[in-house]
């Protein structure tokens, strides 16, 4: 009698994953680049090759798609011989923070601040990126020292595209001084003001004060 033996050769089984990505937002793309066997190995001599799709470059993610995966040994295919699992990565940008602050201003009495972009400093924005659009808010009208609070700023960038949904913006105000206005008065209305401070007596005798501006007047001024 013959004896005989059975062999089979089972597929190796491995797990392999997009190399998931993350960064800040800088205005350039993050592209998927790889992957990993995260669990079980090829045998000697075999090596793992694999494609992946996935790009993103404003705020946000996206999946990393894994390609038809290829195992050679050398030039000889033995993808066969593998129970590959695939695991999709992810590919994902974070909010950049900025602060926008309101320049120092300085005004008088019943003027306005300035508006503009002008007025206001971006720190931290990518290179090439700028304010576009803000608003400015002046806290008080009155003379006295206050405040400028920017709000609402719209961020471009080289191309003028609105990149703002990219930033966490930090506002920061500005400090606001309002002067007194010089008021300059006439000769007249000073006669009046004389009048009315100092020649009260006179007024109580039933004079007018344009009497004695009156006076004043034809004795000073020829």
């Amino acid at each position: 009698s013959s004896n005989t033996a059975t062999f089979e050769i089972t597929k190796r089984p491995i797990t392999i994953e997009a190399a998931s990505k993350s960064k800040e937002y800088d205005g350039t793309a993050l592209e998927a680049d790889g992957v990993n066997i995260t669990s079980g190995s090829t045998g000697t001599g075999d090596s793992l090759t694999a494609s992946v799709s996935g790009s993103i470059t404003n705020v946000g993610e996206v999946t990393i798609v894994i390609g038809s995966p290829k195992v050679l040994k050398g030039t000889y295919d033995v993808t066969s011989s593998y129970e590959i699992t695939q695991v999709n990565g992810t590919l994902k940008i974070t909010e950049r923070a900025v602060t926008i602050t309101a320049k120092d201003q300085t005004i008088s009495y019943g003027e306005s601040i300035s508006q503009g972009v002008s007025n206001v400093t971006l720190t931290n924005g990518v290179s090439g990126h700028e304010v576009g659009s803000v608003t400015l808010t002046a806290s008080q009208s009155n003379a006295g020292t206050g405040k400028i609070t920017p709000k609402n700023a719209k961020i471009i960038n080289d191309s003028s595209e609105d990149v703002t949904a990219n930033y966490n913006i930090t506002y920061v105000d500005g400090i606001l001084t309002i002067n007194k206005k010089s008021v300059i008065l006439g000769f007249s209305s000073a006669l009046l003001i004389v009048c009315v401070n100092f020649f009260t007596p006179i007024r109580a005798e039933g004079r007018a004060c344009s009497d004695v501006t009156n006076g004043f007047r034809n004795r000073f001024i020829k």
